[in-house]
């Protein structure tokens, strides 16, 4: 608060006191210049302090007066709102400025600006309610001391986290979601992340492919081998092929998994009443005495062995030779 003393006259005034009652004018320093008194007031030369008599007043009535002087804040003489007060007498006034004004009116603007008290680059500007402070993008307050929370209005989309910046906000996207507020899905399948024909399937965050017949793996990268689970049977060769196998069948099979094994009896192979015995890989003609050996044309100890595409003669062991003899 600035205090100033203003003095109601420029030249100074004088009411009667206690030991010049007669006068009420007011005088200057000089001796009876011309109108040295006031209110058709005479002055004396000459006389001690050159008082003014003035005209058709008693002493009392000069006295009543002085007491009388006007308060001088009642023009209300102090401007922005300061405020006045009179002094003794109400012979001056003081006026109590608001922060930001001086002068004995208060009328002159401090230059507060001359210190910028403006922050994060605010621009100051001096006025008569005091200086003000036009803040950067990005800052408000007074002084331009806050930084906007730019994320304080949710920008973001579908569970984004919302990052505040100066004058921005980014926004960080789940997965399955892009764009400046994350509100677009991303296609997942647009990359054609499947391989060998398959089929993508668009999910939020993640794809599926559908492999076709013969492929497996996440992007159906991988071959399946259909020869891993064995399924030739009786030492049949397995052979791989895309989406299927092939058995190559052992001697005496058949069959797509070599399963069935071939009846070379069923041809009736042996002769004289031979038994066919059928085996995995042929078959044998058991003859059903030494007679029949003989017949068939085999020395003694022999049996005559068919097979595809012919016949084969075997060396029987003793005891099994033994064994047809007596049968």
């Amino acid at each position: 608060m600035i205090t100033v003393h203003y003095h109601l006259y420029h030249l100074k005034l004088q009411c009667c006191s206690a030991k010049h009652k007669e006068s009420l004018c007011t005088r200057n320093d000089s001796r009876c210049l011309s109108n040295s008194c006031q209110k058709n007031s005479t002055c004396v030369a000459g006389h001690k302090d050159d008082p003014c008599l003035c005209a058709d007043a008693s002493v009392d009535s000069a006295e009543e007066l002085c007491n009388k002087t006007s308060n001088p804040c009642s023009s209300n003489p102090c401007l922005q709102n300061a405020t006045c007060l009179g002094s003794a007498g109400n012979l001056s006034f003081t006026c109590k400025c608001p922060a930001g004004y001086n002068g004995p009116s208060c009328e002159r603007a401090d230059r507060d600006c001359d210190t910028n008290p403006c922050e994060h680059g605010g621009t100051c500007q001096s006025g008569l309610a005091g200086p003000t402070c036009l803040c950067s993008a990005g800052y408000t307050g007074p002084l331009c001391e806050r930084d906007v929370d730019e994320c304080i209005s949710e920008p973001c989309r579908n569970g984004a986290l919302c990052r505040d910046g100066v004058d921005e906000y980014s926004c960080y996207c789940v997965p399955g979601y892009q764009g400046k507020h994350c509100d677009l899905e991303v296609n997942e399948c647009a990359s054609e992340p499947c391989l060998n024909g398959a089929t993508c399937l668009n999910h939020i965050g993640h794809y599926d492919c559908v492999c076709p017949l013969g492929y497996t793996g996440t992007n159906c990268e991988v071959e399946i081998d259909e020869c891993l689970s064995q399924p030739c049977l009786n030492g049949g060769t397995c052979h791989d092929a895309l989406g299927s196998f092939s058995c190559w069948c052992a001697r005496g099979f058949l069959g797509e998994r070599c399963g069935t094994d071939i009846d070379e009896c069923s041809s009736q192979p042996c002769r004289h009443g031979a038994r066919c015995a059928d085996r995995a890989d042929g078959y044998v003609c058991q003859p059903r005495a030494r007679l029949g050996l003989l017949l068939l044309g085999c020395p003694c100890g022999w049996e005559r062995r068919g097979s595809l595409p012919g016949l084969l003669a075997h060396r029987l062991p003793h005891s099994r030779l033994h064994s047809l003899v007596l049968h």
